[in-house]
């Protein structure tokens, strides 16, 4: 696997402020220093999600997210953190449960499903006009 390459890129805005940015090979953010030299950093996964945020104050999150879905396992935030960020282990899939499939109790429709287009009856209160003929 090749090493990455990394990118950096400085904007300054209308009133002369630097930001820094440094990229990874796919464009994505690595660190970005902004005109009070606060340095945020970030590392990806392979799936492009966020696996770790260090912001300027030093706080530490960390993300684990599912392998097949990308849906987040979960997060710890600098508190949870505060001891050292979780080793990449602990971001493995959690196991599947096996289960038995379903069985249904419910007997299978007998009736046929009207085919496209066909209009049901039109539905009549008991009693009303609609079902009475009188004899005249």
């Amino acid at each position: 696997m090749a090493k990455p390459k990394f990118t950096d890129s400085t904007v300054r805005d209308a009133e002369s402020h630097v930001t820094k940015y440094v990229t990874d090979g796919y464009g994505r953010p690595v660190q970005t220093t902004n005109a009070k030299s606060q340095t945020t950093k970030m590392s990806w996964d392979a799936d492009n999600n966020v696996t770790y945020l260090e912001e300027a104050n030093g706080a530490k999150t960390a993300y684990c997210y599912d392998q097949k879905t990308g849906y987040p396992l979960w997060s710890r935030d600098a508190e949870n953190n505060k001891n050292g960020v979780p080793p990449a282990t602990d971001c493995a899939p959690a196991p599947t449960r096996r289960t038995r499939p379903r069985t249904s109790t419910r007997p299978a429709p007998t009736a046929t499903p009207p085919t496209c287009g066909a209009r049901p009856p039109p539905r009549t209160a008991p009693g009303s006009s609609a079902t009475k003929r009188s004899a005249t």
